[in-house]
Order: C-alpha cells, then structure tokens, then sequence
C-alpha cells in the first residue's frame, strides 16, 4: 500500500520555503539512481526509490542541497510534514530521511538519520541513529511533523530530532553530539530520502490550494449590498455558505463554479417595490380624482392642478396624511 507524505521545508526556525521540485535531484547522478520524481494535479509531488538496490539492500530515493542554511550564523531547523496512515502501509515497508551536515569546504561532514519502517503490530516504528534510547510508535493517521534541529553546545555540534502531531510533540531524541565542532562545520548538507521500498513511492510537497480570486471578489460584491434592500437574499447567503476553502488546484473547475453560483445569485436579485406609485386618487366616497397614491395616504384635492409661471394664483394640493 501506498504511504502519503506531504513536506515543506524551515530553513530557520520560523520560516518556511514552499516546495519546488526544481531543487530535488533524481535519476541517474554519477552512476547512482535516486529514483524518480512526477507531479500530481494538486501540487504534491510522488517520490520514488531507485528500483536497483544499492550495497545496504536498500533504494535510493531523491535528495536536495538547495537553500542550505549555515551552522556558522546560528542554529537551524529542517522541518518535514509528513502524512502517515499505518493502515495503508504494507509490513515490512519503509523509509528514511536523513539531513547531513558539510564542513567549512563544503564536503560531507556528519548526518542524522530517521528510519520509518511498518512493523506486524500496525503501527509505523520509528527510530533515530545516534541515540539509541529513542524510539516512537506512530499508530494513528494523520500529519506528523519532523523537525531536525541543528545546534552548538560549546563548540560541539549537536543534533535534536522530534515529532509533532497537531502541534503537540510526542516524542524527541535526547540532544545528540555528532561528533564534529562547530568551527569546523559550514552549510546544511542534503536532505535525503536515502530509503524508499513504500509501494506508489511517497507523496511530497504540501498541497497547493485552488486559486479563491473569483470566489472572494464575489464574495466582497455580495458583502458591498444591503440585504434588506431585497426581496430575498438567501439565495447569495447560502451560496457563500457552501463555499469550501479547503480545495486543492486539482479541483479548481469546483471553486470556479461556487464564485459562479454567487455572482448568478447576485444577479438573480429583485429590488424591493417603492411605496410611492402614481395613479388616480381614490376619496372616502370611491370617485377618482386623478390624484397621486404615497404611503397609502390619498390626495383629495389638487392631484391634477397645473401652476402657470407669472401667474397671480398659487396651486393648492390637499392629502389626508399627516403633514
């Protein structure tokens, strides 16, 4: 069975750059297959392992270098959102993601690696080379984040490894000394998915949600109207209400028809009737005296007078309303 993954990448603790399979490698690099990479309708992207195996007994899968923070201005974070369905992995399959670190010249100085691998007790099993007192059990579906954090403690390198689900950490390696000094590493080096034997490859990159223009500038008309201005407005009310701001890109052609939905309802609209129409006044008596009609008041006298410019008599129109 098929492990969804969905990544996004911290270059510093609190920022995040948006996924681009531009900055991945794959294929055949110096004799090497890291696998290969396609593109899904919603943005994500499938990774794949090679499927030659290499001398460990296991595939390679693709690996990044690009925006590669530097330990010599601070420490930094790698943060890997991944989404996890034990129920949906075979026994037996797994992967790894493992982050190095590069030396003052740029070459391969240390690294940390996860391993992920589905056990018989239907839960993913986790474990984190360097420290072998840690271990997790991944049980329920869902997204967990990996966070590698990469510090100094004295002059000594140290790496710290922890998982999120929902924003609440549920399990963290000790503070790990990888065994190099702080003066002598640079750059972040790769992060890799060094071990891929899940069926269907690995989803990765984080959806890319559908294109709201549309559906908000209708919105932002609908809003722009007074309500009680009209007959019914229920029908725009509700048509907002079915908005679902959660759709990916793969299912644009559903946004574009809410925006539509709101601009027919907007268009379908009826003014409410003035009170004030013109017609024949009715008196108490029935007759009609051509008079005018407002507010359910009647003119009695006047409705049909004609005032000359110049002349010496005023025009007089008499109501039964209030004045």
């Amino acid at each position: 069975m098929a492990l969804t993954l969905v990544m996004a990448i911290a270059i510093v603790p609190t920022a995040v750059f948006a996924f681009n399979a531009s900055d991945w490698q794959s294929g055949d690099q110096g004799g090497t297959n890291y696998g290969t990479i396609r593109q899904n309708p919603d943005g994500t992207y499938t990774f794949e392992g090679a499927p030659d195996l290499n001398t460990d007994n296991s595939h390679c899968g693709p690996y990044t270098k690009a925006n590669a923070p530097d330990l010599s201005t601070g420490e930094f974070t790698e943060t890997i959102d991944v989404e996890i369905n034990p129920s949906q992995i075979a026994a037996a399959e797994k992967f790894a993601v493992t982050v190095s670190i590069n030396d003052t010249n740029g070459n391969y100085k240390t690294e940390l690696l996860a391993n992920f691998q589905k056990g018989y007790n239907d839960a993913v099993n986790v474990a984190v080379g360097l420290d072998p007192t840690f271990s997790a059990e991944l049980t329920e579906d869902g997204i967990y984040t990996l966070k590698y954090r990469y510090i100094d403690n004295t002059g000594q390198v140290c790496a710290q490894f922890s998982i999120e689900k929902d924003g609440v950490e549920i399990a963290k390696t000790q503070d790990i000394d990888m065994g190099a000094l702080t003066s002598e590493c640079g750059t972040r080096g790769y992060i890799w998915f060094s071990d891929i034997s899940v069926t269907g490859g690995l989803v990765v990159g984080r959806p890319v949600s559908a294109n709201y223009t549309a559906v908000n500038e209708a919105v932002a008309k609908a809003n722009a109207l007074n309500k009680d201005d009209y007959v019914d407005f229920s029908a725009v009310e509700s048509a907002i209400a079915a908005v679902d701001y959660t759709l990916t890109m793969d299912r644009q052609a559903e946004v574009d028809a809410m925006a539509l939905a709101i601009e027919n309802a907007i268009a379908a609209l009826q003014l409410k009737q003035d009170d004030t129409t013109t017609g024949g006044d009715t008196t108490t008596d029935g007759d009609t005296t051509g008079g005018t009609t407002a507010g359910g008041y009647q003119i009695t006298a006047g409705a049909d007078g004609v005032w000359a410019q110049n002349s010496a008599d005023g025009l007089t129109i008499t109501s039964n309303g209030d004045f």
